[in-house]
């Protein structure tokens, strides 16, 4: 199972809100009600596809010298190109839409233009944000350095703060704090460093972190940490919850004590294991007339799709790993141009070929056959290769 942040905290009732120093800029009015019975039937994998997609194409990414990706960690794609972050210790990779390698950006080291390491990186308009280990760099799109900020000079607070990620968002600048003890918080300050608040206090562990800020259809969420439900939506200078999942009795109750500590954090996801509770809740899209997400139960990743019409949840059936299961072999999905955007590590897809996991029966048979023999000849050590689907 994969892990992100273990919390010690507890699931709030839905539509309270966190709140910090009385603090209350976090809203509650727009929060929407999802329930979700984990126990339902669930509906295997070309069945839960043929309901949201529409077509399918791929793209893989040309391996060069300079160009080798073992896993995307964090991606971004404008100006028709894509950038691609795989770890803190290398520069991001930038491609073409049709996979050819074009240039990195955010040269490694400490001297002079260089960074340290990047925690994170996002894309407004033209502009691109890489939060490094003490500031914030911003380059244009073809990797030409604009400015550097220092953290602790810019943005005023009365205690250092270590984001590990960040948004700007209508002039506005979210931090994602990871915390140097057994805390983390969403620092909340504007354009010129004024802070104005601190929301989400919650103690955790983290052991692996992802994208916690997810561009869904022209809005930005913040997914939260293990063991809490709640989509929050970014807002002027404010955190709205936005959708509210509710687990039932698979869900984490109020004041239900949570086991984890530093030093052994895994008792979280052994307890949640034994109590069968849903312990995280790691890939959220909003688009169109469809909710996207993928929860983890019982040591196992749960995909599942919510159709805002019909007010209806179907969840994935697990199955071995399937060449056409794009959404379930990637560890993340974002929207792009009506478009669902997931990176699949090459040796997945080696693994599904070898096996004869190919079955797909919501494309049509010439497109199956297509992507197939593109990816046939496909190596382990290959960079991973990006999944377009487009939406009904």
């Amino acid at each position: 199972m994969k892990s992100k942040l273990f919390a010690l905290s507890v699931f709030p009732l839905l539509l309270i809100f966190f709140s910090c120093n009385n603090d209350v800029r976090v809203k509650n009015e727009d929060c929407k009600y999802i329930p979700v019975d984990v126990e339902q039937k669930r509906i295997d994998f070309n069945e839960y596809y043929q309901l949201f997609i529409d077509d399918l194409d791929i793209v893989s990414l040309e391996l060069v010298p300079g160009s080798e990706i073992r896993s995307v960690i964090n991606f971004s794609i404008a100006d028709n190109k894509i950038f691609i972050q795989q770890d803190s210790q290398d520069p991001l990779l930038v491609f073409s839409m049709d996979g050819k390698y074009l240039y990195s950006i955010g040269k490694i080291g400490k001297g002079a233009g260089e960074i340290e390491l990047i925690k994170y990186f996002f894309i407004e308009d033209t502009t691109l944000y890489i939060l490094g280990w003490s500031s914030i760099y911003t380059f244009d799109l073809k990797g030409n350095l604009l400015n550097e900020q220092v953290l602790l000079k810019h943005f005023k607070m009365n205690k250092p703060f270590y984001p590990a990620q960040f948004y700007k968002y209508n002039n506005t600048y979210f931090f994602y704090d990871i915390g140097r003890k057994t805390s983390h918080s969403l620092y909340i300050f504007n354009e010129d460093g004024k802070y104005i608040g601190e929301e989400l206090p919650i103690n955790y562990f983290p052991i692996g972190l992802f994208s916690r800020f997810i561009e869904s259809d022209d809005n930005v969420y913040l997914l939260p940490p293990n063991c809490q439900y709640v989509i929050y939506r970014l807002a002027d200078e404010s955190i709205i919850p936005a959708y509210c999942f509710d687990f039932g009795a698979h869900g984490i109750q109020p004041n239900e004590d949570l086991p984890a500590t530093r030093d052994n954090p895994d008792e979280l996801f052994e307890y949640c294991y034994y109590k069968k509770k849903v312990d995280f809740i790691d890939t959220f899209n909003d688009i169109g007339n469809y909710l996207l997400y993928v929860f983890g139960f019982m040591n196992k990743k749960i995909c599942g799709l919510y159709m805002k019409d019909k007010q209806k949840n179907y969840l994935l059936k697990s199955n071995e790993i399937n060449l056409f299961d794009p959404v379930g072999n990637s560890n993340f999905c974002k929207t792009y141009n009506e478009r669902i955007i997931c990176f699949v590590d090459a040796y997945i897809i080696v693994d599904a070929i070898e096996k004869g996991n190919i079955e797909c029966k919501f494309l049509p048979d010439q497109k199956v056959n297509d992507i197939i023999r593109v990816l046939k000849n496909l190596k382990y050590t290959d960079n991973p290769v990006m999944f377009s689907i487009k939406i009904k």
